[in-house]
C-alpha cells in the first residue's frame, strides 16, 4: 500500500471551487491510502469500507471487458490484499463489508454460469451463495450492515419473439433461504432495486411506468418488509435515487429531464418532504452515494473539472462540500475519483482514475483526532428548468463510468 499525506498544491488549478483553508482542512483530516489490487489483478476500485476493513474489485489482467474482475479484501492496517474470488469462479466482485463479512457476486461452474449473490466471511473459500432456490436466474448482493445483506433477485427470460425480465430488491441474513422479497406491490411499482441497509432501513429505487414517462424512477425506503415501504421522490424531479442509509439518514440523487438534466445529489429523513440538495453552488453536476449519519460521500464536477468527476464528502448541507481529489498524488490531478462508501468513523473508500485510464483503489484515512459534527440542513432549491438533454448517471465522463459498472449492475 502506499500512503499519501501530502496536499499536492500543483493540482489547485484544477479546483477553483475549493478554497485554501478547506484544502488546509482536509490535509489535516485525511491521509491517502493506495489500494493496489493483489498479484495478477489490475485497475482496483474500491467500493465499500466498515469496521477496518475495505471491499471492492481487481480487474483481471488481460481480460478484454472491465466487468471480469475478482472480489478483493484490503484491511485499514495495511496488510496485502485478499484475492476472495472462489474456486472455480470466472469472475466476481465485492462490493460491500461491515467489517467480517463482504458481499457482492460471483459466475463460474458453481453457479451453471448465472451470475450469484455471494457472501464471504474474509476468504476466498468462505463464500455462501445468496441466490435464492425457484424461478430467480438472476442475485446480486450490494450493501451489508447488521446481520442484513441487501441486493436483487431477478428473473430473465428471452426469446426470438419475447423478452421477460422482473427485477426485485431482496434482503438476506445469512443464506439462501432467509431471502425476503421487498418489491413492493399496489403502488405501481414494476422493478424495484435495493442498494444499502444500515442493518434496520434499506434503500434504493424503482421503476414505475406512467404514460407521460415522468418520475420513471424513485427513491425509495424499506424498513425490512415489502409493505413497509416509503417513496421518497422529492418534488420537482422527474427521477430519483436512493444510494446509501445510516440511521435516519439516506442519501442518492435526482435529476429532471424536463430540465438541465444534471444530477444533483439529495439528502433525506425518511420522507419526500425533508428532501435537502447537497448540490453546492458552481458543481455542473453531484451524486451522493453513502453516508455513516453524520457525513455524505459521493462525486461532483465543476466547469473547471469538465467531463472529471471529483471524490467530495458533505456535512449536511451543500456550502459543507469537501474536495477529496485534492488530496490524491499527482499523477490522478488530471483524471477522476469518485468517493463510494463512508464508516462509523468518517473513513472513506474509493477509486481514483489516472489520465490514461487506469484505476486504483482509494482510502481516505481519518485521522482520529478529528470529530464528526453534524449541521443543520437547508431545504431543497427548485431545479433549474433549461432544456439540456443528459441520460441517467452518464454525466461524469464515458472513462470514468466504467468503474461504475460493477457497483450498479
Amino acid at each position: 500500500m502506499l500512503i499519501c499525506s501530502v496536499l499536492l498544491l500543483s493540482g489547485a488549478r484544477y479546483h477553483s471551487q475549493i478554497r485554501p483553508s478547506d484544502l488546509s482542512a482536509q490535509a489535516t483530516e485525511y491521509e491517502v491510502v493506495l489500494l493496489p489490487a493483489p498479484a495478477l489483478l489490475t485497475n482496483s476500485s474500491c467500493q465499500g469500507v466498515g469496521a477496518g476493513q475495505a471491499a471492492g474489485t481487481g480487474r483481471i489482467s488481460g481480460a478484454p471487458r472491465p466487468d471480469e474482475t475478482h472480489a478483493v479484501l484490503w484491511s485499514q492496517d495495511g496488510a496485502a490484499a485478499v484475492d476472495l474470488n472462489p474456486p472455480d469462479f470466472r469472475y466476481s466482485a465485492a462490493l460491500d463489508t461491515d467489517g467480517q463479512r463482504q458481499v457482492g457476486y460471483g459466475q463460474g461452474a458453481p453457479t451453471a454460469f448465472s451470475r450469484h449473490a455471494l457472501l464471504w466471511q474474509s476468504s476466498a473459500n468462505s463464500y455462501v451463495d445468496l441466490h435464492p432456490s425457484g424461478n430467480w436466474t438472476d442475485s446480486i448482493a450490494r450493501a451489508a450492515a447488521g446481520g442484513q445483506q441487501v441486493g436483487n433477485i431477478n428473473y430473465y427470460f428471452y426469446t426470438s419473439y419475447e423478452r421477460i425480465i422482473v427485477e426485485h430488491a431482496a434482503l438476506w441474513r445469512g443464506s439462501a433461504q432467509s431471502v425476503v422479497d421487498l418489491h413492493p406491490s399496489g403502488i405501481g411499482c414494476e422493478r424495484s432495486y435495493a442498494q444499502d441497509t444500515d442493518g434496520n432501513r434499506q434503500v434504493g429505487n424503482g421503476y414505475f411506468r406512467t404514460s407521460s414517462n415522468n418520475a420513471p424512477y424513485r427513491a425509495l425506503l424499506w424498513s425490512g418488509t415489502a409493505s413497509s415501504v416509503v417513496v421518497l421522490h422529492p418534488a420537482g424531479f422527474t427521477h430519483s435515487f436512493a444510494e446509501g442509509v445510516s440511521g435516519d439518514e439516506q442519501v442518492g440523487y435526482a435529476f429532471n429531464t424536463s430540465g438541465d438534466g444534471y444530477s444533483r445529489a439529495m439528502l433525506w429523513h425518511g420522507t419526500a418532504q425533508s428532501a435537502v440538495s447537497l448540490h453546492p453552488a458552481g458543481y455542473v453536476t453531484t451524486v451522493a452515494w453513502a453516508t455513516n449519519g453524520v457525513n455524505q460521500v459521493g462525486s461532483g464536477s465543476t466547469p473547471a473539472t469538465g467531463s472529471q468527476s471529483h471524490a467530495l464528502r458533505w456535512s449536511g448541507t451543500a456550502e459543507s462540500v469537501l474536495d477529496l481529489h485534492s488530496l490524491l498524488p499527482a499523477e490522478f490531478s488530471r483524471g477522476s475519483s469518485i468517493a463510494y462508501d463512508i464508516d462509523a468513523l468518517g473513513n472513506i473508500v474509493g477509486m481514483a482514475q489516472r489520465p490514461d485510464g487506469t484505476t486504483v483503489a482509494v482510502l481516505w484515512r481519518k485521522r482520529s483526532s478529528m470529530p464528526l459534527t453534524k449541521p443543520t440542513p437547508t431545504p431543497v432549491p427548485e431545479p433549474t428548468t433549461t432544456p439540456k438533454p443528459v441520460s441517467r448517471l452518464f454525466h461524469e465522463g464515458s472513462a470514468i463510468m466504467s468503474a461504475l459498472k460493477g457497483r450498479n449492475a
